[in-house]
């Protein structure tokens, strides 16, 4: 049975969560796993990168699934896949669950993934989703600060421990916040334009390494919190500090 991985933002959008998700398909791909994108986002932003790549940079499956997500609960019993990515819609409240519910009602998700901007007009609604309907649904998640500027990456961090200790909030529950940031580098709009991932950007380009170092980073948190043995081979190497 494969793991389901689903990647989802509030309704507003601009979270990097397509592009998160693309680069840890990549990453779970380099790992041997068998990888399929399922790209369930009316912006059709997965589909169309990949379209004007090749397998050599997008080295996994990529499936369209726009208005079929009441269908993703049968991807759980596939035997040809390790994962599988679904790049889920922007949900509004109250819509996370009609999205993540099985047939067997059983969550589809293994592990939702929530990346958000670090500004609190944007965590406080997905903190509510979380607390609301995510946590009460037995849904494993991990939420991801990026599209964070670098000269502001320290106020991230701050967003970061006040969601860990819930100084943000009034509940006691600590949020799952994730350790990497992903920060906001022109580097991804690149390599979009070119159908590539920023493993792949010619030359090097200007933050493409750092940009490389927090994808493999955010990919080897999700595999940590599912348990999943590929995390170990994305150990990084002591130096790869930017």
């Amino acid at each position: 049975m494969a793991l389901i991985i689903a990647y989802a933002s509030g309704p507003k959008g601009g979270t990097g969560k397509s592009t998160d998700a693309i680069h840890s398909a990549r990453v779970f791909a380099d790992c041997g796993l068998k990888v399929l994108v399922v790209d369930a986002d009316d912006a059709h932003t997965i589909v169309d990168v990949v379209a004007r790549g090749d397998d050599e940079h997008f080295p996994f499956d990529v499936a369209d699934a726009v208005g079929q997500i009441d269908q993703l609960g049968a991807l759980r019993k596939s035997a040809d896949y390790d994962v599988v990515i679904v790049d889920l819609p922007g949900a509004k409240a109250g819509a996370f669950l009609a999205m993540l519910a099985g047939t067997d009602g059983r969550p589809v998700a293994d592990l939702l993934v929530l990346p958000c901007r670090p500004r609190f007009i944007e965590v406080q609604p997905i903190v509510r989703a979380i607390d609301h309907e995510v946590v009460p649904a037995g849904i494993p998640y991990l939420l991801v600060l990026g599209i964070v500027h670098t000269n502001s990456v320290h106020l991230a961090e701050a967003r970061r421990d006040e969601l860990r200790s819930r100084e943000l909030h009034s509940k006691p529950a600590p949020i799952v916040v994730a350790d990497t940031i992903i920060r906001d580098f022109i580097v991804y709009d690149e390599a979009n334009e070119l159908g590539r991932t920023v493993f792949d950007m010619p030359g090097r380009r200007s933050y493409a390494r750092a940009a490389e170092i927090e994808q493999r980073a955010l990919a080897r948190e999700v595999l940590s919190i599912l348990n999943h043995p590929a995390a170990d081979k994305l150990k990084p190497p002591a130096a790869d500090k930017l």
